[in-house]
């Protein structure tokens, strides 16, 4: 069992930084923690943080990094880079972390930030040593067959996501865009391209994905929910023609009108005497 020695929430944790390295072949690891978390967290991050997440709840994992939002199922792998703003609202699961300085080179993607993988023997096995060498952390040599063994498990987290397919993971961030844009669609009105950063995305690719998953541009699935909920609101509210262009993100009401006629082929004013005769 990986986690065997964590059925409390306190952190096993190994301070490295002030060992001794025999060889100095590998990055030193300046610590290693094995915690089982519950707890919603706001972070300001100093150093570099490998973090291996074999499972958890909910099922899906939401952090904030840097204001763009990311998802990902279990088992996956976070980066933490110096100088990240880490936010996540809730999860509970266990974790696998390990430190580095932040002065280390350690020439990862710079998209690799949350990302699902597929679990393998090897990082089983990997993980099993770690903890065993970690008894003997005090040894000589140890500190530097622990610096081994982290560098083997990035080795294996990054080779495991490597038959987690790119186009799914894209296909899944197009989705949750798109029910994040449903969910709050008064926030993206008149503000495209804020959607596509805050599920990383450029504006090219996100047109580009979003036509393949939905069949049509963002441009049009966004006008389409906005009318709707300019439907909604003359046939169901009594706010004025003004304040329901405002909501909508116009800047003048005429031009809401003006959009409204040529979309619903009457005026909004109309629209709202038909539908709530």
């Amino acid at each position: 069992m990986l986690y065997a020695r964590t059925s409390a929430k306190t952190p096993i944790r190994f301070d490295l930084s002030g060992l001794p390295r025999e060889l100095h072949l590998f990055p030193p690891v300046t610590s290693v923690i094995f915690v089982r978390f519950n707890y919603a967290v706001t972070q300001s991050v100093t150093d570099w943080q490998i973090c291996y997440h074999p499972s958890g709840s909910p099922e899906i994992a939401e952090i904030e990094v840097n204001g763009i939002l990311y998802k990902a199922t279990y088992p996956h792998l976070l980066i933490k880079r110096p100088g990240d703003k880490l936010r996540s609202e809730r999860g509970e699961g266990q974790s696998l972390y390990f430190k580095y300085a932040p002065e280390t080179s350690l020439e990862l993607p710079d998209d690799l930030v949350l990302q699902g993988l597929t679990p393998s023997p090897a990082i089983s096995r990997l993980s099993g040593e770690l903890q065993s060498e970690l008894e003997h952390v005090f040894v000589p040599g140890s500190a530097d067959r622990i610096d081994r063994l982290c560098m083997s498990l990035l080795s294996e987290f990054l080779l495991a996501m490597r038959s987690y397919p790119p186009e799914c993971r894209q296909r899944t961030r197009i989705r949750e865009a798109a029910s994040y844009l449903y969910a709050h669609p008064m926030a993206y009105f008149s503000r495209l391209d804020d959607l596509a950063r805050k599920f990383g995305f450029s504006r090219r690719n996100f047109a580009r994905l979003w036509r393949a998953e939905f069949g049509t541009s963002p441009g049009r699935s966004l006008k389409e929910l906005r009318f709707g909920e300019a439907c909604r609101l003359l046939s169901s509210t009594d706010l004025t023609i003004s304040e329901i262009a405002t909501q909508l993100g116009y800047s003048e009401a005429t031009n809401f009108v003006a959009a409204f006629r040529q979309y619903a082929h009457c005026t909004p004013r109309a629209y709202r005497l038909k539908y709530r005769a």
